[in-house]
């Protein structure tokens, strides 16, 4: 999620070259696909004029990741997350007076950093199903509830609209139990959720969503339902009816 752009270009550079000289971590994705397409995890190794470069993967990426790919690159610098788009350029070869010469993966420098987390898990919109309701109960306050229409669906959460003054007084961070069913055959699903973010459309008399599962009284229990959402999800996305059964 993008919080903000990093606007300033000088903090920007220094971004990068402190990265750089720290050698810090990175995460390499394909642009626009970053839950699943991980191309590689390398280190930043140094930052030039007119390229910006990493170390090159001890698993090479495919010749045409690595040069003339556009890439999400994921990185944390003092507690920050943070990510930015950038083509890449192929691998080149540097030398230095303590390694001598060293491979790199070459990208062109990028124009803007983001304060943004990698997705981690692909996201099923559930348009073409049909009405899906989920019902939020407040922990702090059990007299509390409402009704979400579930919009998309991962391992990791939910998003759904809520009409009504219950799901307007819902604030980032507040935990809800929630309930609903999926065309699978395996009865309710029952969750605690986390508010992750609330968008109030007044115009609309409603508010958007945005949930994460937490793990509830029941251990097991948690970690099979995930188990069959993640099914429920791949099963979708690759094509399957609705029903899967089982």
């Amino acid at each position: 999620m993008i919080a903000a752009p990093l606007t300033r270009r000088k903090t920007q550079l220094e971004l990068l070259a402190e990265a750089c000289g720290q050698r810090r971590r990175a995460r390499v994705a394909r642009a626009e696909r970053s839950y699943e397409h991980v191309l590689a995890n390398t280190r930043f190794a140094a930052l030039e004029p007119q390229a910006l470069l990493l170390e090159w993967p001890s698993v090479a990426p495919a010749p045409a990741d690595a040069e003339g790919c556009l890439v999400d690159v994921f990185f944390e610098v003092a507690e920050e997350f943070l990510a930015f788009r950038t083509p890449t350029r192929g691998r080149g070869t540097r030398s230095y007076p303590d390694r001598g010469d060293v491979a790199v993966w070459e990208l062109a420098v990028p124009l803007r950093i983001e304060r943004r987390q990698q997705r981690v898990h692909y996201r099923l919109s559930l348009a073409d199903i049909g009405h899906i309701p989920a019902r939020f109960t407040s922990i702090s306050n059990p007299q509390r509830t409402f009704t979400a229409e579930v919009a998309n669906l991962s391992c990791g959460g939910l998003c759904g609209t809520a009409p009504g003054d219950a799901a307007c007084t819902a604030q980032v961070d507040e935990l809800f139990w929630t309930e609903f069913n999926l065309p699978d055959e395996r009865g309710a699903y029952e969750f605690v959720v986390r508010v992750v973010h609330a968008r109030h459309m007044a115009a609309r008399g409603s508010v958007a969503l945005g949930c994460v599962f937490c793990p509830g009284e029941h251990p097991l229990t948690y970690r099979v339902q995930l188990h069959q959402i993640a099914q429920f999800v791949a099963h979708r996305r690759h094509g399957g009816p609705g029903c899967i059964g089982g």
